[in-house]
């Protein structure tokens, strides 16, 4: 008769309690694509996806300061982006770990630094030829932007914007931006309203 031999150091079971990244990843994410733009959510997925690429940990409490320097390490190095990406990605990473109530892992000297580039400016004759191959609903988006100095998030928000002329005080336009069309009024002795979708 074969004895039975008892362990007298069992087994520890695994603490099921603790938070996992995967899971604290996915939460989030579907908390922001309920509550931010889908832009704004297909970023943080992507941020998020590279760190638990270059993490090698699987609960949230095992992170710590190096494997936030090794992230912009992987960034840099390894999927070769632009130092302002690096920036970018390495602060939606921070904003998630934030609103895990995680502590302060890093210090000021530890962010990503970039230098930022002068912009392009494009002359009135670059304009023109833009405007000779665009569709007439990029060509009015692009006069939006161009009178307006709005961005595109402040744009969508918009109810009705008009644009006047600075000399004259004649309405220039008159564009009601909506979440997938807008409409544009020319000035009086114009062309009737036109309206814009996406697929113009």
């Amino acid at each position: 008769m074969q004895s039975r031999q008892v362990s007298l150091f069992p087994t520890p079971i695994e603490d099921d309690s603790r938070l996992r990244i995967r899971s604290a990843v996915d939460d989030f994410l579907e908390e922001v694509q309920f509550t931010r733009q889908r832009r704004t959510w297909r970023g943080y997925r992507v941020s998020l996806g590279y760190f638990q690429e270059s993490c090698d940990k699987c609960l949230l409490e095992e992170i710590e300061r190096k494997d936030l320097l090794r992230f912009a390490a992987f960034l840099r190095d390894t999927k070769k982006l632009a130092p302002r990406t690096v920036h970018n990605k390495f602060a939606d990473v921070l904003t998630f770990l934030q609103a895990q109530g995680m502590p302060k892992l890093i210090g000021k000297n530890d962010h990503p630094r970039f230098i930022e580039q002068e912009v392009d400016i494009y002359e009135d004759d670059e304009l023109s030829k833009l405007h000779a191959i665009c569709s007439p609903y990029h060509s009015t988006l692009y006069d939006f932007f161009l009178m307006s100095g709005f961005r595109e998030q402040e744009a969508t928000s918009g109810t009705g914007i008009e644009f006047f002329d600075s000399q004259s005080k004649d309405r220039l336009w008159q564009m009601r931006p909506r979440q997938d069309r807008f409409t544009a009024k020319p000035p009086s002795g114009g062309s009737q309203r036109q309206e814009f979708s996406r697929c113009s």
